[in-house]
């Protein structure tokens, strides 16, 4: 019993073997007859992706990855005149010269204090001592101006209103000061100049001024030993320990203050309309008290008693709880603090590429294509064909990227344009199914790429030893404006016709050595034709120009096609060449001047030549000569 299972195990267990050698052979035929040029496909993608030599956009199949403008800008170019960029230019004159006549340019600004919890000011004015006199410089806090451009929306999405923060720049504002008498100083003023609200060319609907200002508060329990922290100068100092504001970002210089490890940063903030849609200035001279809140990125919950004046205090009552600031705004020619380096760039359209990057990601994730739903949701099979009729299926996948370059194509028709111009090493055949869209994928036999030069990185380059070989010119024109070609899946059921092996991916192109112009075959072009001077189709031109002539007669026409035809065959160039041109234009050509009678035309035109004396009179004389010989010898025979 024991040996007959064992002879049945054998015999079960061979053809299991065999057919799991058999799947496995197929498989790596498989993966070698696809694998090299999908490894090319791959890097050529790569490469793309480092550095793009074209873009996709701009073929003609490619309709889908356009922008598309509104429909009021397409009107627009369609109305378009030239007499509208006169109009342009005048009104942008007419605009520049207003904003120069306009008295009001900078805005000043000056902070008379910051009123928020107990000040230092009574300590300072008590006393007289210089140590004590130094608190003068924390009795000041920072205050940071920014500038928000709030743009139009240029397509419906759910994100907020895309907007830019422009740094206006910071200054001191006294905190809690005891009399608002007291002298300005250059701390506490800043200027904004005119050039900080231009658009540069995009719409604008709001200029927004955004106030923060950055204060310094004790902790509990250590109010006592700040004052000696702070006199300390030859002694040991306390661990210092840097701490972070909200709006760490808007000034680089408040990331690297450090403060004692018994005080913290606090901001606290608040925003102005300055002009609104309608480009009307809201803010007007005058003294301005601004009510603030306090920035507070994360809201701890604590055990606590609750304010009964919580969200019951009227708008006015708030500003004797809340913290205010106050400061005087006027409009004025002149700057009353010097203008900030950081103004100097405000104007340049280079000024901030993350605001252009973030409406394209925002643009990318609102874009809206129109893709059918029934593209949309069927599926993709790919069928590779090898050695012969062997067939390996790939699994249902969604969506039209090409598997090679990862490019989304949006529809079918797009997909296999793509694979039929992009991927010439395949062939591919459409076949539309129940279940989706099946596409058969070949190795194309008669793709020939011998020409070992990289035409998109070694343009220009010519190595003579490794030159290559002769052969017949493709040149491609590109059409900027083709024709509108109708999509039609048909022209990917069937597979392309054989092609010329030798006319693949050879882009050449030969000229004549004397008159420059393009060969069209050079494999039929005889090279010891270069030597003929006087062509036929040189000939012909000639003879026709002579035709169109209208003030000779029909017998100067005919003598001066035969001469200026044998000035071409013999290739008489200078002055004293016309000499032996007349004697042998006598010679070759006698017979048929004497046959149409145009002996009087031949002899007038030597005079001519002898009156811009190009020739002597004995040329006329030996010219006529050989003539009359050959006419005496022609009387007979006539």
């Amino acid at each position: 019993m024991t040996s007959l299972n064992q002879k049945v195990e054998s015999s079960l267990g061979t053809p299991r073997k065999l057919k799991f050698e058999q799947l496995r052979a197929d498989y790596e035929l498989f993966l070698h007859t696809y694998e090299k040029p999908t490894w090319i496909y791959r890097f050529i993608q790569r490469r793309h992706q480092l550095s793009p030599f074209m873009l996709h956009r701009n073929l003609s199949y490619f309709k889908d990855r356009r922008t598309k403008r509104p429909q009021l800008q397409q009107v627009k170019r369609k109305n378009f005149q030239l007499d509208l960029l006169l109009k342009d230019f005048k009104s942008t004159e007419l605009n520049v010269k207003s904003e120069s006549n306009e008295e009001n340019h900078y805005l000043n600004i000056s902070f008379n204090g910051f009123f928020h919890g107990p000040g230092f000011a009574e300590e300072i004015f008590e006393t007289n001592e210089p140590k004590e006199q130094e608190l003068f410089k924390d009795d000041f806090v920072k205050v940071e101006i920014h500038l928000c451009q709030v743009y139009h929306k240029k397509k419906k999405c759910q994100d907020s209103e895309q907007m830019d923060l422009i740094p206006l720049g910071s200054c001191k504002a006294p905190w809690n000061p005891r009399t608002q008498l007291l002298l300005p100083c250059s701390s506490v003023n800043l200027t904004v100049p005119p050039n900080a609200f231009v658009e540069n060319g995009r719409a604008v609907k709001a200029h927004i001024l955004s106030f923060t200002v950055i204060i310094t508060v004790p902790k509990k329990g250590s109010s006592k030993n700040i004052k000696s922290d702070r006199t300390e100068e030859n002694g040991l100092h306390r661990p210092l320990k840097r701490q972070k504001c909200d709006n760490s970002d808007a000034d680089s210089e408040t990331n690297s203050l450090t403060y004692p490890a018994d005080v913290c940063v606090a901001s606290f903030s608040a925003e102005m309309i300055l002009y609104d849609r309608l480009k009307n200035c809201l803010l007007t001279d005058g003294d301005y008290e601004l009510l603030l809140h306090e920035n507070s990125p994360t809201i701890r919950k604590s055990n606590s008693w609750e304010s009964k004046f919580k969200s019951k205090l009227g708008p006015f009552a708030a500003f004797s709880f809340g913290p205010t600031i106050k400061f005087n705004l006027t409009w004025g020619t002149k700057p009353i603090a010097p203008l900030a380096a950081a103004y100097k760039c405000l104007a340049s359209p280079y000024q901030d590429n993350s605001n252009i990057k973030i409406e394209l990601e925002m643009s990318k994730e609102t874009k809206s294509v129109a893709v059918t739903s029934a593209e949309k949701n069927m599926r993709m099979f790919y069928r590779f064909i090898y050695n012969g009729s062997t067939r390996q299926q790939t699994e249902a996948k969604e969506g039209m990227a090409c598997p090679w370059c990862a490019l989304d194509c949006k529809r079918l028709y797009v997909l296999l344009k793509h694979f039929k111009t992009c991927h010439p090493r395949f062939s591919f055949v459409y076949t539309a199914i129940k279940k989706g869209h099946l596409i058969d994928v070949r190795i194309k036999e008669n793709f020939e790429n011998s020409l070992e030069i990289d035409g998109i990185k070694d343009i220009g380059f010519i190595d003579i030893a490794n030159a290559p070989k002769k052969r017949n010119s493709e040149t491609e024109i590109i059409v900027g404006r083709p024709y509108k070609h109708q999509e039609d899946l048909k022209e990917f059921t069937e597979l392309d016709q054989l092609e010329n092996a030798s006319q693949m991916n050879h882009d050449r192109s030969y000229y004549h050595t004397l008159n420059n112009q393009l060969l069209p075959s050079l494999a039929h072009h005889d090279i010891k034709a270069e030597d003929d001077i006087a062509p036929e189709w040189l000939k012909e031109k000639t003879l026709e120009m002579i035709e169109e002539f209208t003030d000779l007669n029909a017998g100067e026409k005919q003598l001066m096609k035969l001469w200026n035809i044998h000035v071409l065959e013999k290739n008489y160039i200078a002055d004293f060449t016309c000499a032996r041109g007349c004697i042998s234009f006598a010679e070759e050509y006698g017979k048929e001047i004497i046959q149409n009678n145009l002996i009087k035309n031949f002899m007038l035109h030597l005079n001519n030549l002898i009156d811009f004396h190009i020739i002597p009179q004995s040329v006329l004389v030996k010219s006529m000569a050989i003539i009359y010989k050959l006419k005496e010898e022609l009387l007979p025979k006539m």
